[in-house]
């Protein structure tokens, strides 16, 4: 049902989008995941009954989705649904709370950027030690073979200029 909800919200066809998403909402299931889609959903209910001018049934959702807030656990769903609030707020003419919700999306837009960052700052660290890892290996190389070239000259050297210090055979 809720699929039908996203679609039909994407084609702007909001009564639909709402009877499809309500009708999500009827299945009531406990566990974690669901629990999640159904944040989501209220967020998108909260977002059309804020878009069609709906205020009264968007100030149920807007209720609903900010006794959420501190439950989710995914920065990807607390941006939106900051989003959603600000948009609400802001369409209730109360500006101060509106501004307070765009200010938590975009601080929570940089987290997301930050995390996927993430990844490529341990690459490029990764990177970084291991091109330190070959530097020490190259000098380790460059004084063993100074020394062992240092070895062969002084052997002969004794060689030339001590004959006679050899066993002879």
């Amino acid at each position: 049902m809720k699929n039908l909800g996203v679609v039909s919200y994407g084609i702007k066809d909001y009564d639909k989008a709402i009877e499809y998403f309500e009708s999500a909402l009827a299945v009531d299931v406990e566990d974690q995941v669901d629990r999640l889609e159904i944040q989501k959903t209220h967020t998108a209910l909260l977002d059309i009954y804020t878009k069609i001018g709906d205020l009264k049934s968007a100030k149920e959702y807007a209720q609903i989705v900010i006794d959420d807030l501190s439950d989710v656990k995914y920065t990807y769903t607390l941006k939106v649904m900051y989003a959603s609030l600000a948009d609400y707020f802001e369409q209730m003419g109360d500006y101060k709370k509106a501004l307070e919700y765009s200010k938590m999306e975009r601080d929570t837009q940089g987290q997301i950027e930050r995390q996927r960052d993430a990844p490529a700052l341990l690459g490029a660290d990764k990177k970084f030690y291991l091109g330190q890892m070959d530097n020490q290996v190259m000098e380790f190389r460059s004084r063993m073979y100074l020394l062992m070239v240092t070895g062969v000259c002084a052997f002969v050297i004794m060689l030339f200029f001590y004959p006679d210090s050899l066993p002879n055979s």
